[in-house]
């Protein structure tokens, strides 16, 4: 599933929350910075999900989050 979005939120707000929810679940966290992008990424099992965030022109976060299994 990918769910694509628009936050007033920033980027370490937005991360830190994905990180705080996936760590709770029982997922690994990785966080690196890719091409504009800074990226979370973990798993679990077969189960896996990536947070892609970047900062728009108007201040905003957008946010690509996908998850598989």
């Amino acid at each position: 599933r990918v769910v694509n979005f628009t936050t007033p939120v920033s980027i370490e707000d937005v991360l830190t929350f994905y990180y705080t929810r996936g760590v709770t679940a029982g997922y690994s966290a990785a966080r690196v910075a890719q091409g504009g992008d800074d990226i979370l990424g973990g798993t679990k099992g077969q189960s896996s999900y990536m947070v892609y965030a970047r900062s728009t022109p108007s201040g905003r976060t957008e946010v690509d989050l996908v998850t598989s299994n």
